[in-house]
């Protein structure tokens, strides 16, 4: 359902005494924010999936396994309660189509799914338009490939390195919302995907080795970033080439502590502006 009909006292008391945690799975358009033993617990989580919404046309989604990529498996729904295996391979991918305006959501087959990789041995996402002109708009928490109730915020080495690496349809990057990072964990994630317009908010306060390394490089249409960190952490490489070849003009984000007076492709481009501090 997607309304708690207030009025009728629908679902007064239903969940008076449960256990203390537990996962509340709903569509999209039911409000979430009320908790109390009439709505949603208190304690218990709202799984925001990764999703994957096609506009403008039909996209065919794959996702490809690199030789000496973790062994691993996820699952695409179209209503979060119907879920079918999705699994990876290098030889023969797996393959959704998304109808125009249609959504899936993805999520890992088990709670605490290792999604670690290598530079040579990674996951990533195909997508191809057939020629429709489709476009595919990512929403939701990233974290969802890892752990099924997308309460992990610690990445791992090289975790989602290359994952949308020249997905030219990606118009919209989903949520990263960890705020641990780790080696080469983001390095060249959105490497290509020439229209993405909007970099996804970058929430970690502290940088790690080569972790935003490339990670937008070639993304032609981007002109907006915001970030959390505080240092640019030049000793660890962190964000070598991260920002060649987007939008000349654009706005960039950050906490007033950061320097924002070096200007080229590893900093701030040189012509983007500054925008607000927080």
């Amino acid at each position: 359902f997607t309304d708690w009909d207030e009025n009728d006292n629908a679902t007064q008391n239903w969940l008076k005494g449960v256990a203390d945690k537990g996962t509340f799975i709903c569509p999209e358009g039911l409000d979430t924010t009320t908790r109390d033993v009439s709505h949603i617990p208190e304690n218990w989580i709202v799984p925001n999936y990764l999703n994957f919404k096609a506009v403008d046309g039909n996209v065919t989604l794959s996702m490809v396994s690199r030789e000496h990529a973790p062994d691993v498996s996820y699952e695409y729904s179209q209503d979060k309660v119907n879920w079918n295996k999705f699994t990876p391979d290098v030889h023969q991918p797996p393959k959704v189509t998304i109808s125009k305006d249609q959504k899936i959501y993805f999520r890992a087959v088990e709670d605490g799914q290792s999604f670690p990789g290598t530079k040579d041995g990674h996951l990533r996402f195909v997508m191809n338009d057939g020629g429709s002109g489709g476009k595919i708009e990512a929403d939701g928490n990233i974290m969802s490939l890892v752990s099924k109730d997308c309460t992990q915020t610690k990445m791992e080495s090289y975790g989602f390195y290359g994952l949308f690496e020249e997905c030219k349809c990606l118009s919209k990057a989903p949520v990263l919302a960890a705020k641990t990072l780790a080696e080469n964990c983001y390095a060249t994630m959105f490497e290509g995907c020439s229209n993405l317009t909007k970099a996804p908010e970058l929430l970690a306060g502290k940088l790690t080795n080569g972790c935003y390394y490339e990670m937008f490089r070639n993304c032609s249409s981007l002109n907006s970033v915001s970030v959390g960190f505080t240092d640019w952490a030049e000793e660890m490489h962190a964000t070598v080439n991260w920002l060649l070849g987007v939008s000349e003009e654009g706005t960039f984000c950050s906490p007033e502590e950061l320097d924002k007076t070096q200007r080229d492709e590893s900093h701030i481009p040189v012509k983007w502006s500054n925008g607000y501090d927080y």
